[in-house]
């Protein structure tokens, strides 16, 4: 849920300037669920505004930005491909925020 709190209002913040026309937003997979919801939710707000979101693993979505695929915004799930499309010049590093951590947690009987 706090995940989900967050990521909308990170969201909301970076489309604030956007008023109308079509959003493009590629995100990794394991984030499917919570911009599907924050997307559904802006654009009842703003129906002027079309969110279009593509979820892959970021290596691959990474690769398409690469080969010139245009994006609005990106989530990586790997800093490493963040790191990876502002060394090529094509995010500006200056546009990069951390907005989320995931944590593993590996659950055995005793």
């Amino acid at each position: 849920m706090k995940k989900s709190l967050f990521l909308s209002m990170c969201i909301a913040m970076m489309f604030s300037s956007v008023h109308a026309g079509t959003v493009k937003v590629y995100a990794a997979a394991s984030l499917n669920n919570a911009v599907t919801e924050i997307s559904r939710i802006y654009q009842a707000q703003h129906p002027q505004t079309k969110i279009i979101s593509v979820f892959g693993a970021s290596s691959a979505l990474a690769k398409q930005i690469e080969a010139g695929a245009s994006s609005d915004l990106y989530f990586s799930a790997d800093q490493d491909w963040m790191n990876y499309l502002v060394h090529k010049k094509l995010i500006n590093s200056s546009s990069v925020h951390p907005i989320l951590l995931n944590q593993l947690v590996a659950i055995s009987p005793k």
